[in-house]
């Protein structure tokens, strides 16, 4: 919890969300008490049961792909109308590109009498 937590603000978030309880009255405190809580406990990472999430974690974090396409994702899909009025237009864009090919080939090869 000392990763996630570095600032008052980072416990006010997660006591919004519910997902650290404030017992303690300010997030100041709430954040001294998780950066402390882990000070004089020795932790290898290396030899952590946890140790590959962690690896797969910051692998997954350090392609820039998959941060931009969550960014891309919560900035224009963040609602689930938007993803469909999106894959509306998309099927409706093809649909009149159909329209458009049979339209010309009509033009250029009518049917015979």
């Amino acid at each position: 919890m000392g990763c996630l937590i570095n600032a008052p603000s980072d416990a006010g978030f997660l006591c919004d969300y519910k997902i650290v309880e404030n017992y303690f009255g300010t997030d100041e405190e709430v954040s001294r008490f998780f950066n402390n809580v882990g000070k004089d406990v020795t932790f290898d990472i290396q030899r952590s049961y946890l140790s590959k999430v962690f690896e797969d974690v910051n692998e997954h974090y350090s392609n820039n792909w998959h941060v931009r396409w969550a960014g891309f994702m919560h900035t224009y899909f963040d609602t689930p109308w938007s993803f469909i009025s999106a894959l509306a237009a998309i099927v409706l864009l093809i649909l009149t590109m159909i329209q458009a090919f049979f339209a010309f080939y009509g033009y250029f090869r009518p049917p015979k009498q």
